[in-house]
C-alpha cells in the first residue's frame, strides 16, 4: 500500500492540476502584487508596555499595595515602583514604621508642590518619558526634589535652560536658590549681568529682590552701558517699579516717570530717600555701586545732588579717595599697575564701562570722566579694536598725564544674544596688562568676520596701581 500510494502521488496526470505548481505560482503572484503593501508603513501601533503599565497600574491603580495620601488625595501606587525613589526606598527598606503600613500620609510643606506636580512625579516612575510644560517646571522640580527623582530634576534643569528669558529668569533664580541648583543659579545670574543694562525691555526688574539686585550690581563683569552712573539710573527705575507694581507705561517713559515719582516723594522732605524708612531697605544695593568711579564726572555729581536719593555727604570719602589718587599720579608716584594684578583685586576695583555696537562699522569713542591722566581712545576699524593713549588732542592740559609711559590693566569682552537674551557668541581678552607711551596704540581684540550684530562690548579698566594706603571706600549713611 505504501508503495502504491507513493506512486499514485508522484505520478503526473495531465487532467489533474499540478498542486505544487499552483502553490508556487500563488506565491509568485503574492510577491509581485503585494510587495508594495508590505513596504507601506502602517499608522496603527500596538500599545507599548510602558503605556500599558502607566494606564493600568498608575492611573487605574490595579493591584496597588500602598496608598499615598498627599494634598488631600489618595494615590493607589506600588512599592516596587516607588522604590526607584531614594525617598521611598529608605522608607520601605529600613526599620521605619511606614515599611509595614498600607496607607502613608505625607505632609507637603512646600507651597510650590501642586497636585498636578505630584501626578507627574509619581507617574514618572511608571513610564519611560515625561513631557513638561514651562508653567509646570517649578512645581515639578519641587516635587522631584522632595522625592529625590534625579532624572526628573535633570529634565527640569534642561527645560529651564531652554526657556530662560526675561519672563522666567527671576523665578528660575529663586527656584535654583531654593533647591540648591548652583550651576543653573549662576547661569541665571550671568543672564542678568549680561542683559540688565543692555536690553530695552527692563520691566522684568520689578521682580528682582534686594539681595539679588545687590549681587548683580556687585558683579565685576556686569555689562555696564555706558559708565557707572548708569547703574544708579537703573536703580532709580528699579525702585520706582518695585513701588509701583501696576505701572504699565512705555519703556521710553520709564525714567521720566521714575524722576517724577521721586520728586513727588521728596517734596517738602528734609531727609533723602535712602534715609527714610521706605528707602533704607534699598541702601545696600546702592552701596554696591563703585562711587569713586561716579564722582569723577561733574554731570553725575549734579544729578545726585538734584535727585536727593542719598545724602551727598556720604560721598565725601569718595572725593577724598579720588583727590589722593590724583595727587599720587600728578607727582609721579603712580604710573599705573606696572606689576601683575591679582584677579580678585582687579575685579573689586576696576572701572566698568561699555558700548553697544549696533552694526558692523568703524567707531571711535572715549568714556566720560576723569581717568587719572589717561585719555584712552577706543577705535574699531575693519573689525580691529585698538586702545590708544591720547596726549595731543585733549582740550584740558591738566586732565592728561605727560609721563613717557603709563600702565593699565583691562579686560575686554564681546558678546551677542538671541531674542530671549541668551548668549550665542562670546569672545574676550581676559585680564591684560599693557604699557602705553604718548599717543601709542595697541590692538586689543579682533572681531570675527561675518559676525552678527548688534554686539555688546564690555570693558573693565584699571588705571591706578593697587595701594593698601588708598583702599576704595564703601558708601555709608552718615550718623
Amino acid at each position: 500500500m505504501g508503495n502504491l500510494l507513493s506512486r499514485s502521488v508522484t505520478r503526473h496526470d495531465p487532467a489533474i492540476p499540478d498542486e505544487r505548481k499552483r502553490k508556487r505560482d500563488d506565491i509568485d503572484d503574492f510577491s509581485t502584487s503585494h510587495l508594495g503593501l508590505l513596504n507601506t508603513p502602517k499608522r496603527k501601533r500596538l500599545q507599548s508596555t510602558s503605556k500599558y503599565i502607566y494606564q493600568t497600574l498608575f492611573l487605574e491603580g490595579e493591584d496597588s499595595d500602598i496608598t499615598i495620601h498627599a494634598l488631600g488625595r489618595d494615590w493607589k501606587l506600588h512599592k516596587l515602583y516607588l522604590k526607584q525613589s531614594p525617598y521611598f526606598l529608605s522608607m520601605f527598606s529600613g526599620s521605619w514604621i511606614e515599611s509595614d503600613m498600607n496607607t502613608i500620609n505625607i505632609d507637603i510643606l512646600d507651597e510650590n508642590i501642586t497636585e498636578e506636580a505630584l501626578k507627574i512625579a509619581f507617574g514618572s516612575l511608571y513610564k519611560d518619558d515625561v513631557f513638561l510644560k514651562p508653567v509646570q517646571i517649578v512645581s515639578v522640580l519641587a516635587a522631584s526634589t522632595l522625592f529625590q527623582l534625579d532624572c526628573l530634576i535633570q529634565q527640569c534643569c534642561i527645560m529651564m535652560k531652554e526657556t530662560l528669558s526675561s519672563c522666567t529668569v527671576c523665578v528660575y533664580y529663586t527656584t535654583c536658590q531654593t533647591y540648591g541648583l548652583e550651576d543653573l543659579r549662576v547661569r541665571c545670574l550671568n543672564w542678568l549681568t549680561r542683559n540688565i543694562l543692555t536690553t530695552d525691555s527692563i520691566t522684568f526688574i520689578r521682580d528682582i529682590g534686594v539681595e539679588l539686585m545687590t549681587e548683580i550690581i556687585s558683579c565685576s563683569q556686569l555689562y555696564v552701558m555706558q559708565v557707572e552712573i548708569d547703574i544708579y539710573t537703573l536703580l532709580k527705575k528699579w525702585i520706582f517699579l518695585c513701588q509701583n507694581q501696576d505701572w504699565c507705561g512705555e519703556t521710553k517713559n520709564l525714567l521720566k516717570d521714575a524722576d517724577a515719582f521721586f520728586k513727588k516723594e521728596m517734596k517738602g522732605k528734609s531727609e533723602c530717600y535712602l534715609e527714610r524708612d521706605e528707602g533704607r531697605k534699598y541702601f545696600q544695593v546702592f552701596a554696591a555701586i563703585r562711587w569713586y568711579h561716579v564722582v569723577n564726572d561733574i554731570t553725575s555729581i549734579k544729578m545726585l545732588e538734584n535727585d536727593k536719593l542719598l545724602p551727598v555727604g556720604c560721598l565725601n570719602p569718595m572725593f577724598l579717595y579720588g583727590w589722593k589718587r590724583m595727587l599720587s599720579v600728578e607727582q609721579g608716584l603712580d604710573k599705573g599697575p606696572e606689576l601683575s594684578i591679582d584677579e580678585a583685586v582687579f575685579n573689586n576695583s576696576c572701572i566698568r564701562c561699555g558700548r553697544v555696537l549696533l552694526k558692523n562699522d568703524d567707531y571711535c569713542w572715549r568714556w566720560v570722566g576723569y581717568n587719572y591722566g589717561v585719555d584712552l581712545l577706543v577705535t574699531i576699524t575693519n573689525g580691529i579694536i585698538t586702545l590708544k593713549r591720547n596726549t595731543n588732542t585733549e582740550t584740558c592740559a591738566q586732565s592728561v598725564s605727560l609721563h613717557d609711559m603709563r600702565y593699565l590693566c583691562y579686560r575686554l569682552t564681546l558678546s551677542s544674544v538671541d531674542k530671549e537674551g541668551n548668549e550665542i557668541f562670546k569672545k574676550g581678552t581676559g585680564i591684560r596688562k599693557i604699557g602705553l607711551g604718548k599717543n601709542e596704540d595697541q590692538i586689543a581684540l579682533m572681531i570675527d568676520k561675518n559676525q552678527q550684530f548688534p554686539l555688546a562690548l564690555s570693558m573693565n579698566l584699571m588705571f591706578l596701581s593697587p595701594n593698601p594706603d588708598f583702599l576704595p571706600p564703601r558708601l555709608t549713611i552718615p550718623d
